[in-house]
């Protein structure tokens, strides 16, 4: 074998141990929860009916009314797994409440809602980009969204519906509360907007890395 070849041989293997380091290193492996007791943590790589709550404020565009915007206390709950390396969360359940007098004409619908990483939307399900530390912030996309209003029983297509960008963070330490954040649209029909964090109640932390 010449020395080109080698050099180039040599450049070859030490690109695909990178990757495959790399691979290895940017994994998701361990979801971590509180069941109620304060910095007592339940270690797996699963945790179900998660909950995430907090103030936002919900934009829309609606028939007759025209662009509205309301201040609620918007409550999501959901699954969270690890899948062949991907931190896979699911919303199963929300509800909108309390705030403005609209927030109880807003009703959500089309779960479970998904995640995928940002620009793979109904791709691989699941969030690939790891908190690296575990205090960073991932962003990710949530998919399935279904916003109605006036129409508690959804028998009307859906006001909006879609996916919205949103960051999840574990908390820093890792040991406070873990939040969702969004601010921005649902991209898809209707026009909607969401802004606001939606945190785990106190001694319920949720952790996945």
């Amino acid at each position: 074998m010449s020395m080109e070849m080698m050099k180039k041989a040599a450049v070859g293997a030490a690109g695909a141990i990178a990757l495959l380091g790399a691979t290895g290193a940017h994994a998701f492996s361990t979801v971590e929860y509180e069941t109620g007791t304060d910095l007592s943590y339940t270690t797996g790589t699963s945790a179900m009916d998660r909950d995430f709550s907090g103030p936002t404020t919900l934009t829309a565009t609606v028939p007759l009314f025209g662009s509205i915007e309301v201040d609620c206390d918007l409550e999501l709950t959901g699954d969270v797994s690890i899948v062949s390396g991907r931190a896979v969360i699911e919303v199963t359940s929300g509800t909108v409440s309390s705030g403005d007098f609209l927030c109880s004409q807003i009703t959500l619908g089309g779960f479970p809602w998904k995640s995928y990483d940002v620009g793979d939307v109904g791709g691989t399900e699941g969030v690939s980009d790891t908190p690296s530390p575990a205090t960073d912030p991932v962003q990710g996309v949530v998919d399935g969204i279904e916003v109605y209003i006036a129409d508690s029983d959804q028998s009307d297509p859906p006001a909006c519906s879609g996916y919205i960008p949103v960051t999840f963070s574990n908390g820093s330490p890792i040991t406070a509360d873990s939040s969702f954040t969004f601010d921005d649209d649902i991209v898809g029909s209707g026009g909607c907007g969401v802004d606001g964090v939606l945190s785990s109640p106190a001694a319920y932390d949720t952790n996945a890395y």
